[in-house]
């Protein structure tokens, strides 16, 4: 599968940018215009962000609800699929360390699909929206991980 590198990341957020994680998720670009185009610039960043740039979900768990969806990592959350929408993008960090960015590709029910390549139950603590603090945390390089949204 092509991974779409029209991607959109956000330093500072909403409010005064204090909620932001240190690995936060983002938007396709293709998201972000027909999100625009739909409710305006300000309700559009709100369905992406918290009012201090925190994610819109978090998750922090060991899921063992992991399954392969047609070679995909397919996540049962109802509050992650919840807030979701295809085209937005989630950090995904394990133990605290990066591991990269992935992109929604659908939502159904309780389950979130990525286009992660399907691995088995680990545990991951996935950010889904909002916004780096600084413009010094958004650089992908400090943490020297592949990004296979960010570096495609």
């Amino acid at each position: 599968m092509t991974v779409e590198s029209n991607a959109m990341f956000f330093i500072g957020g909403r409010g005064d940018g204090s909620g932001g994680p240190v690995f936060p998720g983002g938007c396709l670009k293709s998201w972000w215009d027909a999100k625009v185009i739909a409710v305006g610039e300000v309700s559009a960043l709100a369905a992406l962000m918290g009012a201090d740039g925190e994610p819109i979900a978090v998750t922090d768990e060991v899921f063992s609800n992991i399954d392969n969806n047609g070679g995909f990592t397919r996540y049962e959350d109802a509050a992650l699929a919840a807030a979701a929408e295809v085209g937005m993008i989630l950090a995904y960090t394990a133990a605290g360390n990066p591991i990269g960015h992935f992109e929604v590709t659908n939502v159904t029910g309780d389950y979130v699909t990525t286009n992660e390549a399907y691995n088995s139950p680990a545990n991951y603590d996935l950010f889904l929206g909002g916004a780096y603090s600084t413009y010094v945390s958004a650089n992908h390089a400090t943490y020297g991980v592949p990004d296979p949204i960010i570096d495609h």
